[in-house]
């Protein structure tokens, strides 16, 4: 019987000074203004060369970022595997917005292929459209508008590297994420997916697209999406998440004067993303699909659904992902029942990983409760283990 909320489980990999660093950590994040202050002078720090790196490679990277590089990633991945958690690896830096920026992201990512086909916990692999596209051709192709011919040409060679890293994927015998972005780009992302799956899911799926079900259009686009699949004979495959943009989405509604996508309540869209996993679970046999959570709720939604269903704990076309640093109690928990679980681990060079923890510092201004929770658990086990003591 699962029970998501054993912490001798969840810190089974941790050590007491491990639990501590992260205690302090959760702390500091746990304070928004602190939490903004710590960010900016961070960067500032960095940006005059200030010898800070031994100290963020020794608490946050240490906490949240798997490495520098992929090599410097395997003591994370295979403490992780043994405890049955695969790992996604998540080259975390933001392109340099050029075709020579793109077509680094593009080499990073195709060695990040041989290099984890040779581990066989690393089962996945993740773009961001971003990383190898224009942001501003994404955006014109949003909004239906003409490209020239440069950009045309452009597009043409963004989508010749998608391709690259779907088959290369593919030849690898990995499954591979596209992710979400803003939502005045993700047309074009959706479209793409779309075409990606239907090139490469004809016999099972490989290539996964992901939908954001803060968005207030996603359970009819996924309805769609899985009829489109169904009717082209092709397996449809999605990550779900809540989603990552919400204060920046609002904002934009607001200063362009739009009606926003997002939901008007957290609760519509917790409702939204359960029954995303409910459309999912109807057309198993065609959908694959990722619950990437930290929701102990819609976790435990699905755990109670597949075991009421006699569906297997590691049924092939249900997985379950959290982020490397958070969470574990799900994701231990999850994996000690053989359930199939992901760890995304982000992983590059410390100055270009900074956007990415700086972003992360600021969804988790939002996200308090989370802080708490997070927090909560790990004050209980440290606890916990000195009463035993």
């Amino acid at each position: 019987m699962l029970n998501i909320k054993d912490l001798s489980v969840a810190f089974s990999s941790k050590s007491d000074f491990d639990l501590k660093r992260a205690n302090l950590l959760f702390k500091i994040l746990s304070n928004p203004v602190i939490n903004k202050i710590g960010a900016t002078l961070t960067q500032k720090a960095l940006d005059f060369n200030l010898p800070i790196e031994p100290l963020i490679l020794s608490t946050i990277y240490q906490q949240f970022v798997g490495g520098t590089s992929p090599q410097k990633c395997i003591s994370s991945i295979n403490k992780l595997s043994t405890y049955n958690i695969q790992t996604v690896l998540d080259y975390s830096v933001e392109a340099k917005a050029s075709n020579k920026g793109f077509d680094q992201t593009l080499n990073e990512i195709s060695e990040l292929i041989d290099f984890s086909k040779n581990h066989p916990s690393l089962t996945f692999t993740v773009v961001k459209m971003t990383g190898i596209a224009h942001f501003k051709i994404l955006q014109k192709l949003s909004k239906n508008e003409i490209l020239n011919t440069n950009e045309k040409e452009d597009w043409s060679n963004s989508i010749k590297r998608l391709d690259i890293l779907c088959q290369k994927a593919l030849d690898n015998n990995l499954n591979f994420f596209i992710d979400a972005e803003e939502t005045w780009i993700q047309k074009a992302i959706d479209e793409i997916a779309q075409k990606m799956m239907l090139k490469y899911n004809t016999k099972q799926a490989r290539v996964f697209t992901t939908f954001q079900m803060y968005r207030n259009d996603r359970l009819d686009y996924l309805n769609q999406s899985i009829q489109h699949a169904k009717d082209n004979n092709y397996f449809f495959a999605v990550k779900l998440v809540r989603g990552a943009y919400l204060e920046q989405e609002n904002e934009r509604a607001r200063q362009f004067s739009y009606k926003t996508p997002m939901n008007p309540t957290k609760d519509k869209t917790d409702f939204c993303y359960d029954k995303a996993v409910e459309v999912c679970l109807e057309s198993l046999k065609h959908t694959s699909f990722c619950l990437a959570s930290h929701n102990e709720e819609s976790t435990l939604k699905l755990v109670n659904y597949m075991k009421q269903n006699n569906l297997e704990n590691n049924h092939p076309h249900i997985s379950f992902a959290q982020l490397y640093g958070m969470s574990d109690h799900i994701s231990y928990n999850l994996a000690k029942s053989k359930f199939r679980t992901l760890k995304y681990i982000p992983y590059g060079p410390v100055n270009d990983v900074i956007p990415y923890l700086m972003r992360r510092a600021e969804e988790n201004v939002s996200m308090t409760g989370q802080m708490s929770r997070e927090l909560g658990y790990l004050q209980e086990e440290l606890q916990r283990r000195k009463n035993i003591n």
